[in-house]
């Protein structure tokens, strides 16, 4: 897959001053940590005239448009959509649904070249797809195909994959399955967490908005085509694909735990209460590997976290929430009280 940083460098203002701009509507939902940067981005790239941006109807979720998010140097900044679009002279539609007539017909009043989504969490129908004159493409945080559809940094990392991508892709009516434009590889480390994936990739994914605008200026777009077998289409996470599974191995329950950092939390039972875990690491102490005891066990427990036995190996609990609160996982074992050395998390 070609690199666009190869191809392309960021266009010298001088370059972008003698071509027309290119009329661009951005797809982006209000509470998107993932899209609104693209925005901003989309915002102050030379060449670029956002012409409107859709926002998807807010919910009880949503949080007006203003977050703290990162730029494409990674440095946190506070982002007002609403506020920066009517300043600048955007306007924003809004639409309940994308299948609504009335949004096709504001779309071509506005003779775009560009639709781009970033965090846009609808499919758009082929009658908008259709509109712009060069091409609708959406921005997606990990390697196509592999992991396709809802939250791919959960899903990168209870996986294994060891690798991931920041990818631009035309679309089409099927979740991103269209033809790749540009696709930046991303290692995955041994302790990335979603979050950590989730700043990774975004980082990525906004540098390739400027070779974006240059290609889009110039002609048609890159296509190379997906092998849709080669991955799957994965939906939300559910409270049930986030349980804990003690008798798996060690390193399959780490990997769920670090999945699940984002929000809200691999969770388990200890004491018929439920617990969510905060901070965890893989157990390196060989004293425990060979330990006969059942999974979830709680196999030693100090102020510095608590060992808990696996399908193999063990996983060292540090932070927990229990009861709502977040606490040293060796409180909730109850060191003080000698507590603990029989209890087991299931």
């Amino acid at each position: 897959m070609v690199d666009p940083r190869l191809l392309h460098g960021r266009p010298a203002d001088s370059d972008v001053s003698a071509r027309r701009p290119v009329r661009t509507v951005v797809f982006t939902d209000l509470d998107s940590p993932f899209g609104v940067p693209h925005l901003f981005e989309l915002l102050g790239t030379p060449g670029c005239q956002v012409v409107a941006v859709v926002i998807g109807a807010p919910g009880p979720s949503e949080t007006g448009g203003v977050m703290r998010l990162p730029d494409r140097w990674g440095r946190a900044v506070l982002r007002d959509v609403l506020k920066t679009t009517t300043d600048l002279g955007v306007p924003v539609l809004q639409v309940p649904s994308v299948r609504d007539g009335t949004l096709v017909h504001a779309l071509e009043g506005l003779s775009p070249d560009l639709l781009v989504s970033a965090g846009f969490r609808r499919i758009l129908p082929r009658e908008v797809l259709n509109v712009p004159a060069c091409a609708a493409v959406n921005l997606h945080p990990s390697r196509l195909p592999r992991v396709r559809g809802r939250n791919p940094w959960f899903w990168t990392v209870a996986t294994g994959e060891t690798e991931t991508a920041a990818t631009l892709h035309h679309m089409v009516e099927e979740v991103d399955a269209g033809d790749i434009v540009f696709q930046v590889r991303v290692g995955v480390d041994a302790n990335d967490t979603a979050s950590s994936l989730q700043l990774k990739t975004t980082l990525e994914s906004l540098r390739l908005i400027a070779p974006l605008i240059e290609a889009a200026a110039q002609g048609p777009l890159p296509r190379h085509p997906q092998n849709l077998s080669d991955g799957a289409v994965f939906s939300e996470p559910s409270d049930r694909d986030r349980m804990l599974d003690w008798s798996a191995a060690a390193g399959t329950v780490h990997r769920l735990i670090r999945a699940s950092l984002l929000t809200p939390g691999a969770h388990t039972r200890f004491r018929e209460r439920g617990v969510r875990v905060l901070d965890a690491e893989l157990g390196t102490d060989p004293a425990l590997w060979a330990t006969a005891a059942p999974p979830g066990a709680v196999l030693k427990a100090t102020t510095n976290g608590v060992a808990v036995k696996a399908g193999d190996g063990h996983v060292v609990l540090r932070r927990l929430e229990y009861g709502g609160q977040p606490l040293p996982a060796a409180s909730v074992v109850g060191l003080a009280g000698g507590e603990g050395a029989h209890d087991r998390f299931c």
